[in-house]
Formats: structure tokens, sequence, C-alpha cells
């Protein structure tokens, strides 16, 4: 892994090995998800996202960007 963050500039220490994003957003989701923690997950999106926020029981905010691509407290759906 030290060769690969070198490679890009980086120290090891800033290198998270995955098999994907999916495995990154359910680690840390794990990690600091669950009762009484919240996510946004700004739609529209990939069903994934909201699938492993589900499965760690951390709530889900959603959030349309609409065309502008912003997304505020007036657009959030609980």
């Amino acid at each position: 892994m030290s060769q690969l963050a070198e490679f890009h500039g980086l120290q090891s220490n800033n290198v998270i090995p995955a098999n994907g994003s999916n495995e990154i957003i359910q680690s840390i989701l794990l990690a600091y998800g669950g009762n009484n923690r919240s996510t946004i997950i700004f739609e529209p999106t990939y069903a994934m996202h909201a699938h492993i926020a589900r499965i760690t029981g951390t709530r889900i905010i959603s959030c349309d960007r609409g065309e502008s691509l912003l997304c505020g407290p007036t657009n959030w759906k609980l």
C-alpha cells in the first residue's frame, strides 16, 4: 500500500483499500452511523447508499438536488 500512496503523492495512512465505494460507505456507516444517527442522501443516487444506511440502522434524510444541484433544509424529506 505504501507504493500506491507514494505513486499518488500521499502518505500510506491516507489510503483506504476497499473493493469499491459501497464497501467504504458501509465501513463509514458501521463506524459512525447507527441508532440515533442520521445521514443525508442526495437524490437521485444509487439505491445501495440508502440500503446500506438502513441495514446499519442509520436514519436517512433524503434531499432532492433539483436542477441547480443545490440542497438545503427546504427540500429535505424526513
